[in-house]
């Protein structure tokens, strides 16, 4: 933040960031070679077409930003051409290995590529991570609010309700603290209360804000703290809504998942004698 700015780094890493992606699609499928036009049009013809129709189909829908359609649509584009991938291998080998189960199917294609399909999963991980930050930057909701108790206001998809501000003194600490209960629907009951909290510590002079969170795979909820307003009764609030924050770190974990499967192909395919066969 210091060096150079959040927009300038997403000005340079945005474009970089996509032209990985598109990349991590087109590599692991072009031989190159022996790459020809036919072979390009057979491998990758449908997974343009799927990810082109995909960001259309976004902008009808009402996503605006350049970015995240684009986004979008190269993970749609990869994530194509990994199925395909993925069913033409387990096509080959079912043919030539005759009548089988999927799941002994799957257990052969994994046995004979265990390192290609590991290095897949890391792909894999990429796009879940990559549609999770994509969400969280393009569609994410930030706002400012003041509340008495009693009332509420209406964020995104929640309705967010006062039902206490107070003051508690502890030994270490001074808090002035609210209990506010969210609702997806007026008439409903909660579905949390979040507990946020604006600390000073007497010992060393410090302020600290307590953050509230309510995390879930379709959105993370922040509500923030900020104080008291001018007439000191009514408490101020930053709320943020981030889409899909969850897909990242699942997105990170199939990654590790991916990369530690990769590092022990490697290291089983390092002590097999010269010659041998897995």
């Amino acid at each position: 933040k210091q060096a150079v700015g959040i927009p300038f780094f997403n000005a340079i890493n945005v474009p970089l960031f996509l032209l990985m992606l598109f990349l991590m699609g087109v590599g692991p499928l072009i031989a190159w070679r022996k790459a020809s036009i036919a072979a390009l049009r057979k491998n990758f013809l449908a997974p343009i077409l799927f990810g082109l129709f995909g960001g259309l189909a976004l902008l009808w829908a009402g996503v605006s930003s350049f970015w995240a359609v684009t986004s979008y649509a190269l993970c749609l584009f990869v994530g194509l051409t990994i199925f395909m991938e993925i069913y033409r291998t387990f096509k080959v080998h079912a043919k030539r290995d005759g009548e089988r189960s999927v799941v002994e199917g799957v257990a052969q294609v994994w046995k004979r590529h265990q390192r290609r399909y590991a290095g897949l999963l890391v792909h894999v991980g990429v796009i879940i991570a990559a549609i999770g930050i994509t969400a969280s930057m393009a569609h994410k909701v930030e706002r400012e609010f003041a509340l008495s108790l009693g009332e509420s206001v209406s964020v995104g998809r929640y309705t967010l309700a006062l039902d206490t501000l107070d003051i508690r003194n502890t030994n270490n600490y001074q808090a002035l603290y609210a209990n506010v209960s969210v609702r997806e629907q007026q008439d409903e009951p909660p579905i949390t209360t979040l507990y946020p909290e604006i600390r000073f510590y007497r010992k060393n002079s410090e302020t600290t804000t307590e953050v509230a969170l309510r995390k879930g795979l379709r959105e993370d909820l922040y509500l923030v703290l900020a104080g008291l307003d001018d007439t000191q009764t009514r408490g101020t609030f930053k709320v943020y809504i981030n889409p899909l924050q969850g897909w990242l770190w699942l997105g990170v974990c199939i990654m590790a998942l991916g990369s530690v499967l990769l590092i022990g192909s490697a290291g089983v395919g390092a002590q097999l004698p010269k010659g041998g066969s897995r």
